[in-house]
C-alpha cells in the first residue's frame, strides 16, 4: 500500500518503537488504554467507536481512566467507580495518535501535538500548574510535541518537534533532568531538560528518564541506586549523562528500576536492578552498574515493567524475562525467568506495552492480547482473574494502527546494510525499484533517485548526522526503513 510522506507522518514515526508506527496501547500501574479505529476486525471486535476514540479500563482510584468517574486513592475494586473491568470509551476523544500510562495518570497526543491528561495530580505529574487530581481529559500547556512518556512513579516526559525534552512532576532523584532535586523541586509545569538536543525517543522509569539522541547515544538522569543510568556508579543525577560507550542505539525502554537498549543490529542490552533476572543475561543476582548484554537478538522494540522486561522481535514474536508472579511474562507460568522465554498464543505483533504486572501485545489485524495481573480489571477481560497466557480482549474495538510498518507489503524483498553508517548503505534486492528517497526527521525529503537497479549504493554522506527514514518504491511494494548517519 502506498503511503504519502508529509511532515505528520514523520512525527508519526517519531513517535514510535523501532516498527515505525504510533504507540496505540499503553499499560499503566494497574490500569490500560487503547486508540480504536474503525470498523470491525476479526473476532477480537464486538464493539466499534467512532473515529479513533480512546479506550480506558482498570484502576481508577485517582480517576486515570479518564471517563468522568473515580473511585477514592485508597479504595478497592468493589467500591463504586473504583476499578472498570471492560472498556469504556471517553467521550470527545478523537484524533489522539498516541497514549502512555504511568503509576496513576495517563497522557494522550493529539494530531495537532496537543498534550492531554488525566489521573493523579499529586507532584504535578499532570503539567496542569497545579496538584489537583482530574477525572477527565485537560490540555497540558505545551505545544510542539511529538512523543511522550508518562513514568512508572509520578513523572512525565514531553519530547518536542526541535528534539528538546521537557519534564513535570516528582523530582525528588532528579528524574526531571531539570538540575534541581529533592524534596521542595517537584514541578507543576513542564519545565525543560538541561543540555539535551537531537532527541528523537524518550521513556521514563519509576525514578529515572532516558533520551536517545540522533547519534545513537543514550543519555540519562535521576535515581541511579541500582545502576540503571548505566555509568558504573549508584550516584543519582539531576542533569542528563551519556551512558558511556553506548553507540548505534535505535530503541529504549525503561522498567522501574532498569534500562533496555536496542542496538541497530537487534541485539539488546541492559542495566540496572536484576533481582529477578529482568536483564536477561541469564542471572537473577546483582545489579547491572553497566549495560550487559542480553541473550536476545533480532529485537525492534523493548519495553519494561515491574521488574521485568518485553522484547518485541522483528519475525512478530514477543520474549520476556524477569519477574512473573502474576504471569506478565505471558509463558504460561508463574516462574521468573532469567533469560528471554518465548510469550506464548502471539504473533504478527506489531506493539508491545509492559504494564507494571501485565503485559500487552497489538497484532497486525488490530487485535488486543494481554496477560498477567487482573486484580484490579486491567486485563479488560469482565472479571479480575489474573492469567499466565495472552488471550485476545473479545469486548474491544479493532485498535489502531497508526503509521508506516516496516517492510509493508514487502517480505525479505530487499536487504540494507548497515543501518548506522556515516552515510553509505547497501541495499541488495531483485530487479528495478522505481524511486528511493530519504526524509528528514523534519518530513523533508533529503535524496531522490529513480529506476535504480539492485545491488544499489545509497550515498548520503553530504547530509547532517541524525536518523532518516529510507524509502523504497518497487512495483506493488513500498519499504520504509529507519537508517541512522553518524
Amino acid at each position: 500500500m502506498k503511503q504519502i510522506f508529509t511532515n505528520l507522518l514523520i512525527i508519526v514515526l517519531l513517535l514510535t518503537q523501532n516498527n515505525l508506527s504510533s504507540q496505540s496501547i499503553a499499560g499503566g500501574n494497574f490500569h490500560s488504554h487503547a486508540i480504536c479505529g474503525t470498523g470491525i476486525i476479526g473476532k477480537s471486535s464486538s464493539v466499534t467507536a467512532p473515529g479513533l476514540s480512546v479506550l480506558s479500563w482498570g484502576f481508577n482510584n485517582y480517576g486515570q481512566l479518564g471517563d468522568g468517574t473515580n473511585g477514592t486513592p485508597a479504595c478497592s475494586c468493589g467500591n463504586t467507580n473504583c476499578c472498570k473491568n471492560l472498556p469504556v470509551t471517553l467521550a470527545n476523544s478523537q484524533n489522539f495518535i498516541a497514549i502512555s500510562a504511568g503509576a496513576a495518570i495517563t497522557m494522550m497526543l493529539r494530531n495537532d501535538n496537543t498534550v492531554w491528561v488525566y489521573g493523579r495530580g499529586t507532584f504535578g505529574a499532570l503539567g496542569l500548574g497545579n496538584t489537583s487530581d482530574v477525572n477527565s481529559m485537560q490540555q497540558v500547556p505545551i505545544t510542539n510535541v511529538i512523543a511522550i512518556a508518562a513514568g512508572s512513579g509520578n513523572h512525565s516526559l514531553f519530547l518536542k518537534g526541535d528534539g528538546t525534552v521537557w519534564s513535570c512532576g516528582y523530582n525528588f532523584d532528579g528524574e526531571l533532568g531539570d538540575g534541581t532535586n529533592g524534596a521542595a523541586a517537584n514541578k507543576v509545569s513542564p519545565v525543560q531538560v538541561l543540555g539535551l538536543t537531537g532527541i528523537i525517543a524518550i521513556a521514563a522509569g519509576e525514578k529515572h528518564s532516558l533520551f536517545l539522541k540522533n547519534d545513537g547515544t543514550v543519555w540519562a538522569t535521576g535515581y541511579n541506586a541500582y545502576g540503571q543510568l548505566g555509568d558504573n556508579t549508584t550516584v543519582n543525577k539531576n542533569t542528563p549523562i551519556q551512558i558511556p560507550g553506548l553507540t548505534s542505539v535505535v530503541a529504549i525502554g525503561a522498567g522501574d528500576m532498569h534500562s533496555i537498549f536496542v542496538k541497530s543490529g537487534g541485539s539488546v542490552l541492559a542495566c540496572g536492578r536484576n533481582l529477578y533476572g529482568q536483564v536477561g543475561d541469564g542471572t537473577a543476582v546483582n545489579n547491572k552498574l553497566i549495560p550487559t548484554t542480553t541473550s536476545i537478538s533480532g529485537v525492534i522494540a523493548v519495553d519494561g515493567g515491574y521488574q521485568y522486561s518485553m522484547f518485541l522481535k522483528s519475525n512478530g514474536t514477543v520474549w520476556a524475562c524477569g519477574w512473573n508472579g502474576f504471569g506478565g511474562l505471558g509463558d504460561g507460568t508463574n516462574t521468573d525467568q532469567s533469560t528471554p522465554v518465548q510469550v506464548l498464543n502471539v504473533s504478527n505483533i506489531v506493539q508491545i506495552s509492559a504494564g507494571y504486572e501485565h503485559g500487552m501485545y497489538l497484532k497486525n489485524d488490530g487485535s488486543l492480547w494481554v496477560t498477567g495481573s487482573n486484580a484490579n480489571g486491567e486485563l479488560g477481560l469482565g472479571n479480575y482473574s489474573s492469567i499466565n497466557a495472552p488471550t485476545d480482549i473479545k469486548q474491544i474495538c479493532p485498535i489502531n494502527i497508526i503509521g508506516v510498518k516496516e517492510n509493508e507489503g514487502v517480505e525479505y524483498a530487499f536487504h540494507i546494510y548497515p543501518t548506522v553508517s556515516e552515510g553509505q548503505y547497501k541495499i541488495e534486492g531483485e530487479g528495478k525499484s522505481e524511486m528511493i528517497s530519504v526524509y528528514n526527521i523534519q518530513g523533508e525529503k533529503v535524496f531522490e533517485s529513480t529506476n535504480n537497479t539492485f545491488p544499489y549504493t545509497l550515498n548520503i554522506s553530504n547530509v547532517s548526522n541524525g536518523m532518516y527514514i529510507l524509502r523504497i518504491q518497487s512495483g506493488q511494494s513500498t519499504l520504509n526503513k529507519r537508517i541512522i548517519k553518524n
